[in-house]
């Protein structure tokens, strides 16, 4: 019985400190509109298309890479043309290209984006601001450089 307990404590130690380190995890990134090139927690991303501007002037950018980078996980679902995002901290929502709708499955309800989701050079594009913001993340816009500086609280 004491080994049991001793694993099951064991098993909860990791599963805390893998908790704490997907909230720990440095997301900070600096997008420049234009661009391809970005840095994201601390590594330099070549983004496969350049982050751009798309309705009502939100900075849009390829979810995947981006998801990716900062420690999720996304997967396509190219029969119903939705994207799977899974946040490094638990969120999970669904993407669903020509939508502007998205389902947020790990909070319940949808959230409205700017404008529709939509795929370029077989990428699906979103507003780095709505995910930014669904990853606890801040988000700020520098008109003047057309430069978007994403960080984590703490980092």
């Amino acid at each position: 019985m004491r080994r049991f307990g001793v694993a099951l404590g064991l098993a909860a130690f990791l599963t805390l400190g893998t908790a704490l380190t997907a909230f720990a995890h440095d997301a900070s990134g600096t997008f420049v509109v234009g661009s391809t090139q970005v840095r994201i927690a601390e590594k330099d991303v070549t983004l496969e298309v350049p982050v751009h501007v798309f309705k009502d002037n939100q900075v849009w950018v390829p979810v995947r890479a981006v998801v990716e980078a900062w420690g999720g996980k996304v997967d396509w679902d190219g029969e119903k043309r939705q994207v799977h995002v899974f946040g490094p901290a638990g969120q999970h929502f669904i993407l669903t290209v020509g939508s502007a709708e998205v389902n947020i499955l790990s909070g319940g309800g949808s959230s409205p984006l700017s404008g529709p989701v939509h795929i370029v050079k077989d990428r699906a594009q979103v507003p780095l601001k709505f995910l930014a913001d669904n990853f606890g993340y801040h988000y700020a816009f520098d008109e003047a450089t057309k430069t978007v500086k994403v960080t984590v609280e703490g980092h």
